[in-house]
């Protein structure tokens, strides 16, 4: 049920985004990302919490509608047992919940590129694609600065089964343009 869910989010929010009207110039933000993940599903059997790194994007072409963009790189697993490393790259849409309170509420979903490689002898990097879909909060830290909290459920489709993990994203942006979101 979940998976499908979050299926339906993804797309819709994507299709809808660059449909969106444009409003008013838009708003690109960009800065570095960082946070814990947390592996569910098959992944949990064999692996523990790990973190991502990386920078992300944001460009809001009206007050509703948002395009991003995410490179990250990160691990699952403890430094001294064998890891897995992921590397991801996202595009995502945001539907802006709340447009005109200090904090800004995020529907968020897309679909991304997803390259697994587990520290294991002969083991093979795979690359797979996936969905996600989640929720975040834009914080304003004056006129130029924000951040943002995002929690995400990561779906891939790899080939013996699927494999899930929910990210949590701290993002800290610089924006360039007008902000509806003060």
């Amino acid at each position: 049920m979940w998976q499908r869910l979050g299926l339906m989010v993804a797309v819709i929010l994507l299709v809808s985004t660059p449909a969106s009207a444009e409003v008013w110039d838009g708003l690109l933000l960009i800065g570095p990302s960082a946070g814990p993940t947390l592996p569910i599903g098959r992944l949990d059997d064999s692996l523990s919490s790990g973190s991502l790194i990386g920078v992300t994007g944001q460009r809001f072409s009206s007050m509703r509608f948002g395009l991003g963009v995410e490179l990250q790189t990160g691990w699952f697993g403890e430094s001294r047992s064998p890891r897995t490393t992921i590397q991801q790259a996202i595009i995502s849409g945001s539907y802006v919940l709340s447009p005109y309170s200090e904090n800004t509420l995020l529907l968020t979903g897309g679909m991304g590129v997803y390259m697994l490689k587990p520290d294991y002898q002969d083991a093979e990097r795979t690359t797979n694609f996936g969905l996600n879909a989640g929720v975040g909060v834009l914080v304003p830290f004056g006129k130029r600065i924000k951040s943002s909290t995002t929690l995400r459920l990561h779906h891939l489709f790899t080939e013996d089964a699927s494999t899930n993990y929910v990210g949590v994203v701290f993002a800290l942006y610089y924006a360039f343009g007008d902000s509806p979101y003060q």
